[in-house]
Protein backbone atom coordinates (compact mmCIF):
# COMPACT_ATOMS: atom_id res chain seq x y z
CA UNK A 1 0.00 0.00 0.00
CA UNK A 2 2.77 2.48 1.18
CA UNK A 3 4.38 1.83 -2.61
CA UNK A 4 1.29 1.87 -4.23
CA UNK A 5 0.53 5.71 -2.46
CA UNK A 6 3.82 6.67 -2.80
CA UNK A 7 3.47 6.01 -6.41
CA UNK A 8 0.58 8.66 -6.99
CA UNK A 9 2.53 11.00 -4.56
CA UNK A 10 5.12 11.20 -7.57
CA UNK A 11 2.52 11.10 -10.39
CA UNK A 12 0.44 13.71 -9.10
CA UNK A 13 3.32 16.12 -8.43
CA UNK A 14 4.75 15.26 -11.97
CA UNK A 15 1.21 16.18 -13.58
CA UNK A 16 1.65 19.42 -11.20
CA UNK A 17 4.92 20.14 -12.38
CA UNK A 18 3.72 19.96 -16.24
CA UNK A 19 0.59 21.97 -15.55
CA UNK A 20 3.07 24.52 -14.15
CA UNK A 21 5.35 24.54 -17.66
CA UNK A 22 1.89 24.28 -20.35
CA UNK A 23 -0.35 26.25 -18.78
CA UNK A 24 0.75 29.66 -19.03
CA UNK A 25 2.03 28.64 -22.19
CA UNK A 26 -1.39 27.47 -23.55
CA UNK A 27 -3.51 30.83 -22.47
CA UNK A 28 -0.33 33.14 -23.70
CA UNK A 29 -1.34 31.60 -27.57
CA UNK A 30 -5.21 31.57 -26.98
CA UNK A 31 -5.14 35.50 -28.26
CA UNK A 32 -3.38 34.41 -31.20
CA UNK A 33 -5.57 31.39 -31.94
CA UNK A 34 -8.84 34.19 -32.02
CA UNK A 35 -6.60 36.39 -34.00
CA UNK A 36 -6.57 33.99 -36.84
CA UNK A 37 -9.74 33.11 -36.52
CA UNK A 38 -10.99 36.74 -36.81
CA UNK A 39 -8.72 37.31 -39.67
CA UNK A 40 -10.05 34.39 -41.46
CA UNK A 41 -13.70 35.25 -41.21
CA UNK A 42 -12.85 38.65 -41.62
CA UNK A 43 -11.43 37.97 -44.89
CA UNK A 44 -14.45 37.11 -46.43
CA UNK A 45 -16.58 40.07 -47.09
CA UNK A 46 -19.78 40.64 -45.53
CA UNK A 47 -20.84 43.62 -47.30
CA UNK A 48 -20.79 43.59 -51.32
CA UNK A 49 -20.13 47.28 -51.99
CA UNK A 50 -17.07 48.99 -49.47
CA UNK A 51 -18.82 52.23 -48.32
CA UNK A 52 -16.26 54.91 -47.16
CA UNK A 53 -16.32 58.54 -47.86
CA UNK A 54 -13.51 58.82 -50.34
CA UNK A 55 -13.38 55.22 -51.92
CA UNK A 56 -12.81 56.32 -55.72
CA UNK A 57 -13.87 54.32 -58.65
CA UNK A 58 -12.10 55.23 -61.96
CA UNK A 59 -13.35 53.14 -64.91
CA UNK A 60 -13.56 52.89 -68.90
CA UNK A 61 -16.38 54.25 -70.16
CA UNK A 62 -17.33 53.02 -74.22
CA UNK A 63 -20.82 54.17 -75.95
CA UNK A 64 -21.25 52.07 -78.40
CA UNK A 65 -24.44 51.80 -81.27
CA UNK A 66 -26.82 49.05 -81.35
CA UNK A 67 -24.56 47.72 -83.80
CA UNK A 68 -21.47 47.67 -82.02
CA UNK A 69 -20.08 51.27 -83.66
CA UNK A 70 -17.81 53.00 -80.96
CA UNK A 71 -19.41 56.60 -80.53
CA UNK A 72 -17.32 57.35 -77.72
CA UNK A 73 -14.34 56.65 -75.33
CA UNK A 74 -14.20 58.54 -71.99
CA UNK A 75 -12.89 57.89 -68.19
CA UNK A 76 -15.84 58.15 -65.78
CA UNK A 77 -14.96 58.59 -61.98
CA UNK A 78 -17.42 57.33 -59.21
CA UNK A 79 -16.84 58.67 -55.53
CA UNK A 80 -18.37 58.95 -52.24
CA UNK A 81 -17.92 62.40 -51.04
CA UNK A 82 -20.36 62.31 -47.94
CA UNK A 83 -22.14 60.30 -45.57
CA UNK A 84 -25.33 61.30 -43.18
CA UNK A 85 -27.61 59.11 -41.28
CA UNK A 86 -31.24 58.23 -42.10
CA UNK A 87 -33.31 55.46 -40.23
CA UNK A 88 -30.57 54.53 -38.32
CA UNK A 89 -28.80 53.70 -41.68
CA UNK A 90 -25.71 55.66 -42.46
CA UNK A 91 -26.28 56.59 -45.92
CA UNK A 92 -23.45 57.52 -48.47
CA UNK A 93 -23.76 59.48 -51.45
CA UNK A 94 -21.53 59.33 -54.66
CA UNK A 95 -20.98 62.12 -56.89
CA UNK A 96 -21.34 59.93 -60.21
CA UNK A 97 -22.92 56.73 -60.00
CA UNK A 98 -22.36 54.80 -63.05
CA UNK A 99 -25.69 52.67 -62.33
CA UNK A 100 -28.58 54.49 -64.36
CA UNK A 101 -31.17 55.85 -61.94
CA UNK A 102 -33.49 58.62 -63.58
CA UNK A 103 -36.19 60.91 -62.68
CA UNK A 104 -34.37 61.43 -58.65
CA UNK A 105 -32.98 64.94 -57.70
CA UNK A 106 -30.54 62.50 -55.19
CA UNK A 107 -29.55 58.53 -54.36
CA UNK A 108 -27.56 57.28 -52.05
CA UNK A 109 -26.69 53.54 -50.71
CA UNK A 110 -25.90 51.54 -48.17
CA UNK A 111 -25.12 47.84 -46.90
CA UNK A 112 -27.37 45.67 -45.19
CA UNK A 113 -27.23 41.99 -43.95
CA UNK A 114 -29.22 40.99 -46.69
CA UNK A 115 -28.01 43.11 -49.73
CA UNK A 116 -26.97 46.72 -51.03
CA UNK A 117 -30.20 49.14 -50.34
CA UNK A 118 -30.46 52.44 -52.58
CA UNK A 119 -32.37 55.41 -51.21
CA UNK A 120 -33.82 58.21 -53.48
CA UNK A 121 -34.94 61.59 -53.13
CA UNK A 122 -37.36 62.63 -55.88
CA UNK A 123 -37.13 65.57 -57.99
CA UNK A 124 -40.50 66.42 -57.28
CA UNK A 125 -41.26 69.41 -55.23
CA UNK A 126 -43.73 68.88 -52.51
CA UNK A 127 -44.81 70.59 -49.44
CA UNK A 128 -44.65 68.99 -46.69
CA UNK A 129 -41.12 67.01 -48.52
CA UNK A 130 -41.69 63.75 -49.92
CA UNK A 131 -39.91 60.98 -47.99
CA UNK A 132 -37.14 58.98 -49.87
CA UNK A 133 -37.79 55.68 -51.08
CA UNK A 134 -35.43 52.81 -49.95
CA UNK A 135 -35.71 49.55 -52.15
CA UNK A 136 -32.71 46.90 -51.63
CA UNK A 137 -31.43 46.58 -55.00
CA UNK A 138 -29.01 43.80 -55.13
CA UNK A 139 -29.20 40.62 -52.93
CA UNK A 140 -25.87 39.69 -51.35
CA UNK A 141 -25.31 36.58 -50.05
CA UNK A 142 -26.80 35.35 -53.22
CA UNK A 143 -27.03 32.18 -54.71
CA UNK A 144 -27.18 31.16 -58.51
CA UNK A 145 -30.80 32.14 -59.81
CA UNK A 146 -31.88 34.15 -56.93
CA UNK A 147 -34.24 37.04 -58.12
CA UNK A 148 -35.23 39.95 -56.68
CA UNK A 149 -38.10 42.31 -57.63
CA UNK A 150 -36.98 46.06 -57.61
CA UNK A 151 -39.82 48.45 -58.68
CA UNK A 152 -40.99 46.49 -61.61
CA UNK A 153 -37.16 44.89 -62.72
CA UNK A 154 -36.56 41.31 -62.25
CA UNK A 155 -32.74 41.04 -60.51
CA UNK A 156 -31.15 37.76 -61.40
CA UNK A 157 -28.27 36.62 -60.23
CA UNK A 158 -26.93 34.67 -63.17
CA UNK A 159 -23.05 33.74 -61.84
CA UNK A 160 -21.62 33.59 -58.12
CA UNK A 161 -17.32 33.75 -58.12
CA UNK A 162 -16.97 34.39 -61.95
CA UNK A 163 -13.35 34.99 -63.07
CA UNK A 164 -13.54 38.34 -64.53
CA UNK A 165 -10.07 39.97 -66.07
CA UNK A 166 -9.37 43.79 -66.05
CA UNK A 167 -6.28 45.50 -67.58
CA UNK A 168 -4.75 45.31 -63.90
CA UNK A 169 -6.87 42.63 -61.81
CA UNK A 170 -8.27 39.44 -61.24
CA UNK A 171 -11.84 39.74 -59.50
CA UNK A 172 -13.91 37.00 -58.53
CA UNK A 173 -17.78 38.37 -59.24
CA UNK A 174 -21.43 37.68 -58.76
CA UNK A 175 -23.36 39.16 -61.86
CA UNK A 176 -27.06 40.52 -61.73
CA UNK A 177 -28.96 40.67 -64.92
CA UNK A 178 -31.79 43.66 -64.89
CA UNK A 179 -35.19 41.87 -66.96
CA UNK A 180 -37.94 44.25 -67.68
CA UNK A 181 -40.12 41.67 -68.75
CA UNK A 182 -38.32 39.64 -70.56
CA UNK A 183 -35.87 41.76 -72.27
CA UNK A 184 -32.43 42.13 -69.87
CA UNK A 185 -31.68 45.82 -69.80
CA UNK A 186 -28.68 46.25 -67.07
CA UNK A 187 -25.74 43.90 -66.54
CA UNK A 188 -23.27 44.36 -63.15
CA UNK A 189 -20.73 42.48 -62.12
CA UNK A 190 -20.02 42.84 -58.19
CA UNK A 191 -16.56 41.84 -56.52
CA UNK A 192 -17.40 41.57 -52.97
CA UNK A 193 -15.50 43.94 -51.14
CA UNK A 194 -14.31 46.21 -54.36
CA UNK A 195 -17.68 47.52 -55.72
CA UNK A 196 -18.61 47.69 -59.24
CA UNK A 197 -16.17 46.01 -61.42
CA UNK A 198 -18.35 46.48 -64.95
CA UNK A 199 -21.74 47.53 -65.66
CA UNK A 200 -23.99 47.96 -69.00
CA UNK A 201 -27.20 48.89 -69.90
CA UNK A 202 -28.90 50.60 -72.97
CA UNK A 203 -29.86 53.53 -73.06
CA UNK A 204 -31.89 54.63 -76.32
CA UNK A 205 -30.37 53.78 -79.22
CA UNK A 206 -26.87 53.50 -77.67
CA UNK A 207 -25.36 50.87 -75.12
CA UNK A 208 -22.87 51.78 -72.74
CA UNK A 209 -20.24 50.07 -70.55
CA UNK A 210 -18.31 50.99 -67.54
CA UNK A 211 -15.07 48.74 -67.22
CA UNK A 212 -12.79 49.81 -63.80
CA UNK A 213 -9.58 50.47 -64.76
CA UNK A 214 -8.44 51.27 -60.74
CA UNK A 215 -9.75 52.17 -57.24
CA UNK A 216 -8.69 53.98 -54.38
CA UNK A 217 -10.54 52.06 -51.43
CA UNK A 218 -9.88 53.63 -47.61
Amino acid sequence: MAEWQGEFIKVNKMYRNYLKIFLPLIICLLPLTSCKQATEIAGHPTEIFPLKVGNRWIYQKRTITLSDSIVALSIDTMSITRSDTLQGHVVYFFNNLIIPIYFTREVALFNQYDGLYLVRWSWLITKPPRPPDIDKVLKYPTFLNDTLLFEDLIVLTTATSTKFETETKSYYCTQYDFYSDTSKIMTILMAPGYGIIQCSYQDGNLKNSFLLKSTTLK
